[in-house]
């Protein structure tokens, strides 16, 4: 019986770190936001790197099921001439991956 409850025990323990660890690329790169749209049944957003974790300008879509949120926290940002926080479902933030999570940050943009 001890056993079995110790069992129990771990799996809980090991479920809870499973679903709420971040993943491991989970870097956040500062970004401006240049332009911004929808195209066809997605939202695609040009950045401008602020920090060195990719270099120039690159097109990404807005995760599917939070794009409207995005989007206003991209629109916030632009008429404030503020930065975003952004991460990507590719570890190497390669053009045209899925914004996962989108930030505000008050920081001013880019030069």
């Amino acid at each position: 019986m001890k056993t079995k409850k110790l069992l129990i025990a771990t799996f809980l323990v090991l479920s809870f770190f499973a679903v709420f660890a971040s993943p491991a690329h989970a870097a956040w790169a500062n970004c401006t936001v240049v332009k911004l749209g929808p195209a066809s049944s997605s939202v695609l957003i040009l950045l401008k790197a602020c920090d060195g974790e990719f270099t120039g300008y690159r097109w990404y879509y807005l995760w599917d099921t939070c794009k409207k949120e995005m989007m206003a926290t991209a629109l916030t940002a632009m008429v404030n001439s503020w930065q975003v926080r952004v991460n990507t479902s590719s570890a190497t933030y390669a053009a045209y991956s899925n914004i996962t999570s989108m930030h505000l940050s008050k920081t001013p943009e880019c030069p």
